[in-house]
């Protein structure tokens, strides 16, 4: 009888252990849950594209992330004899050769959708900036300030 007797004993025991196992497991599932909600960030990722290789790139940080994709777009915008390299006379070489270094020229392309930027990035915790390299330099776009 005392054999019998332990074996209800330890089968309680572990049914409300098991219990209890199961009660904290869900309550971590529903902490971590909340723990995710709270630290969501608010993500960015602006970018300027010449040819569509920083856009392509731009997107899959975008998708990588959860973030919201904007392209900053030239006012007047770049045409592909803008981007000969090789012309001298082409924009992107005048931009470039327009003073000793891009932090010094004074060539700052208006940026069309200058507010919609300012907004987005105002309410952003985190901000990825993704451009060209032209000539061996950034392009002076994203120099451009408001």
């Amino acid at each position: 009888m005392m054999k019998k007797r332990g074996k209800n004993v330890l089968r309680a025991v572990s049914f409300i252990l098991a219990l209890v196992m199961v009660i904290s497991l869900a309550d971590v599932g529903t902490a971590e849950a909340k723990t995710k909600a709270a630290t969501k960030k608010n993500i960015v990722v602006l970018y300027f594209s010449g040819t569509g290789t920083t856009k392509a790139t731009a997107k899959r940080i975008g998708k990588k992330t959860a973030g919201k994709v904007i392209e900053i777009k030239a006012k007047n915008p770049y045409t592909d004899a803008d981007l000969d390299y090789g012309d001298e006379n082409s924009r992107v070489v005048k931009e470039h050769e327009s003073a000793a270094s891009p932090a010094q020229s004074t060539v700052r392309p208006e940026i069309a959708n200058l507010k919609a930027i300012k907004k987005a990035v105002k309410k952003a915790d985190v901000v990825y900036i993704g451009y060209p390299i032209w000539l061996a330099y950034h392009n002076l776009i994203q120099c451009t300030q408001a």
